[in-house]
């Protein structure tokens, strides 16, 4: 792939090539002088790290008279000889750098010297940074070296006060997660938070970690959190009231009453007022209003929770779980306007729970229900192809729908059309192989979304047959 003009792009492989011809370009007559580039782009490979030749190149070209203004520095540092390149490159640019990412390998963060002395390089010399991505290997560092590189990347993001998105991995800030939530609390323009664990698992000690008083970030919509469900459950309960859109990706569920839980959770800690959701939009249903009361019955304040887009991604989970019922706990976000599941098995749901789902959500324009199980479909009890028809009489906002479905049972032809749908994604959907039965359930479709596209790729041979049928039309 060719390499933008602006773009420099080093590896362990052509740092030589690519800073040498730099250095012997003279003014701006080559494509690849440094007064092009906006953009600094480094990649070392782990068994293949730089030598310090590439930290003296490095001080040659940013120490040019023609160096350039880059915005953007994306490095992943697998050496103290890369990260010292770097560096150079870095704070020869920190009165214009808008984006900077940085991953330091285990080969780094194990003596901590060389990533403690970037990280302070860098403190109160940022004044324009609005995205901050750090990751980094920590597996071999003792407690109190943790501490001292968590305490250090705190006093970093303390001092970039137009931050607008943060992408940080919480095994660097873990230990000093009451600091860093507080430096956090006071940057008055951060919109995006991404937190990634990388942790398998989750002691009831690092649990507490995150256990502080709920205090929220005032200007924070958006958050994306890899972690298990009671990691993410505390994180959330710090972060709080404003958000609208939450990503979160759960590497493994145990047990149906704990992912019920952290649903529970999300939707309790992220209350709002009624002022992002039309009035017309508050005729709860009794099902729907079941759903805001608690298990033994007695009813709860019924109050909002702000989100309006929702997307969980279950990496794997015990076999059976009723992920369905657990969705119910997110049903007071009255304004959701997006919302996809993915899990490894297939969803088992009636036209009736898919009813309550539309009745709670009026807004509801994209959803996405698990149409590709990451273990496939197996021999599920899968809904019926007629659940289609109650997403239409439902939901008249719904722009595009994605459902695992069973189209053997035969459809009554709908009685009436509905045009809002555009895009039709069936994933894996099971269905007779016959051509008259394939041709009915297309035609069933059409009659019901006569504007939808339907979805070819990655999709079983049944969906596949009746994408056949449209281009031979």
């Amino acid at each position: 792939m060719d390499v933008p003009d602006d773009v420099l792009e080093l590896d362990s492989w052509n740092f030589r090539s690519e800073l040498g011809s730099i250095l012997r370009a003279r003014g701006g007559n080559n494509n690849r002088s440094l007064a092009h580039i906006r953009a600094f782009k480094f990649e070392e490979e782990t068994q293949h790290p730089v030598s310090a030749e590439f930290c003296h190149l490095s001080i040659q070209a940013t120490e040019r008279r023609d160096s350039p203004h880059i915005v953007a520095l994306h490095a992943r540092c697998e050496s103290a000889a890369g990260l010292a390149g770097v560096q150079c490159w870095a704070l020869a640019n920190v009165r214009t750098l808008f984006d900077l990412s940085l991953y330091m390998g285990p080969n780094i963060s194990q003596d901590l010297t060389s990533s403690l002395s970037f990280l302070q390089a860098l403190i109160d010399h940022l004044p324009m940074l609005q995205i901050l991505k750090l990751d980094a290997k920590l597996e071999h560092l003792e407690p109190g070296q943790r501490s001292a590189l968590a305490a250090e990347v705190t006093r970093l993001c303390s001092s970039l006060h137009n931050l607008s998105v943060l992408r940080i991995s919480l095994d660097i800030i873990d230990s000093q997660w009451r600091s860093f939530f507080a430096a956090l609390s006071q940057l008055p323009n951060l919109k995006e938070v991404s937190f990634v664990s990388h942790q398998s698992g989750t002691t009831a000690s690092s649990q507490d970690i995150y256990r502080i008083s709920p205090g929220g970030l005032p200007s924070l919509h958006s958050l994306y959190i890899s972690a298990s469900p009671l990691v993410c459950s505390q994180v959330l309960r710090t972060l709080s009231a404003s958000i609208l859109k939450l990503s979160w990706v759960c590497p493994y569920v145990q047990n149906q009453a704990l992912l019920a839980h952290t649903l529970a959770e999300v939707s309790s800690y992220t209350l709002s007022t009624n002022r992002r959701i039309p009035s017309a939009s508050f005729a709860l249903s009794s099902s729907a209003t079941n759903a805001l009361f608690s298990i033994r019955g007695i009813p709860q304040p019924v109050t909002m929770s702000s989100l309006t887009e929702v997307h969980i991604t279950i990496l794997d989970a015990v076999p059976g779980l009723a992920i369905w019922t657990c969705l119910q706990s997110l049903f007071p976000a009255r304004g959701m306007h997006t919302f996809s599941l993915r899990c490894p098995y297939p969803l088992s749901y009636r036209s009736e729970d898919l009813l309550d789902l539309f009745q709670a959500w009026p807004e509801i324009q994209h959803l996405s229900l698990n149409p590709r199980p990451f273990r496939g479909a197996l021999s599920w009890d899968l809904p019926p192809l007629a659940v289609l028809a109650t997403a239409a009489r439902s939901a008249p906002r719904l722009e595009s729908v994605a459902a695992l479905l069973d189209g053997r049972s035969l459809c009554l032809m709908p009685s009436r059309k509905w045009d809002s749908v555009q895009r039709l994604d069936l994933g894996y959907s099971v269905g007779p192989s016959s051509e008259t039965r394939v041709e009915e359930a297309r035609t069933y479709i059409r009659e019901l979304f006569p504007g939808a596209v339907l979805v070819q790729e990655d999709c079983s041979l049944w969906v596949q047959s009746m994408a056949c049928i449209d281009r031979l039309m």
